[in-house]
């Protein structure tokens, strides 16, 4: 067992660091890479991608707002215990 007292606390806060990540990449496959072309049509995609890109936003604004309760909580308890 760790010394430190915000061990469990600083361990949650690295997993959701890992998890914030995982779900801005996956946000960000949907992100526009080129610019569009007003000389062409726009291609719809499949209603299923845009359902998955609404998932993969969503998900990225709940796993967002951990991060930053793990974040809080870990710098409560560094400061309550000056580390």
């Amino acid at each position: 067992m760790s010394d430190n007292p915000c061990q469990k606390l600083l361990d949650e806060f690295k997993q959701a660091t890992i998890d914030w990540q995982q779900a801005t990449d996956a946000a960000r496959t949907f992100a526009v890479s080129k610019p569009l072309s007003l000389d062409k049509d726009i291609e719809l995609k499949p209603p299923e991608y845009y359902s998955q890109m609404q998932r993969a936003y969503e998900k990225e604004e709940i796993v967002r707002k951990i991060y930053f309760e793990k974040l809080h909580a870990l710098q409560e308890c560094q400061q309550k215990h000056k580390q």
